[in-house]
């Protein structure tokens, strides 16, 4: 049937993982996913994939996710929904937070004037700003909807010719424990937001392999925000 020649495809994919640098299959995925572990995860992008932030939570709890950068990856593997019953789920997409829903405990309400104030900044330049529980030491990330397609898709399509093709509007999701943010709402100081909210938009953004949005803007919000810190010395 269509679904045993699916599946004997899938069991020849190789790949490499947050765990491993040795090419597993998906097989031995499975066989080392937690027993807690309601999905396949995965992420694609280029080469440094292992540095993305969207990694942190992910690594803290002990969970596999695989690493694909081939450019191919962008259209082949958002395809392939499922594997022995177990659903694949791109850690870039906001599906993801269905499986942690349960975990997760945020007073949002007292982050509204943060995530209000650098929404306000980025304007149109993203879909919305949110505190997230799936950061540990970073301080935010991008991901984008799950009714979205996948950047690198967006990138691949773009490549192909396809200048129709609309990129995608990421979601910042920012870490609420991160000192930058604690700081900034124990002082209720938003004087810099602006500035601060640009620069992690775009430190976000390197770090899933994207160009920097704005270089002039970006090296003269760094530069205010050093003097601001020399001066404060």
């Amino acid at each position: 049937s269509d679904f045993e020649n699916k599946e004997t495809l899938l069991d020849l994919i190789l790949f490499k993982t947050s765990k491993s640098d040795e090419y597993i299959d998906f097989q031995t995925y499975v066989g080392r996913m937690k027993k807690d572990q309601k999905s396949i995860y995965y992420l694609i992008g280029e080469k440094e994939l292992k540095d993305s932030p969207l990694l942190d939570r992910f690594n803290k709890d002990g969970i596999e996710v695989i690493l694909f950068n081939d450019d191919i990856d962008s259209f082949v593997i958002p395809s392939i929904f499922e594997y022995k019953e177990k659903k694949l789920k791109s850690i870039s997409s906001t599906e993801v937070d269905e499986d942690f829903k349960n975990l997760d405990t945020l007073d949002e309400e007292k982050y509204k004037d943060l995530t209000e104030a650098i929404k306000k900044s980025l304007k149109d330049k993203v879909k919305d700003v949110k505190v997230t529980t799936r950061l540990v030491s970073s301080p935010a990330c991008l991901v984008f909807d799950k009714d979205d397609p996948e950047f690198q898709t967006y990138l691949m399509l773009k490549q192909m010719g396809n200048f129709d093709a609309k990129e995608p509007k990421p979601i910042l999701e920012i870490n609420p424990n991160h000192e930058i943010f604690t700081k900034l709402v124990l002082k209720n100081d938003f004087s810099l937001i602006d500035e601060i909210a640009h620069i992690i938009y775009n430190e976000s953004r390197v770090l899933e392999g994207m160009e920097i949005d704005e270089p002039s803007k970006f090296a003269q919000n760094i530069n205010k925000i050093l003097s601001k810190a020399i001066k404060s010395d």
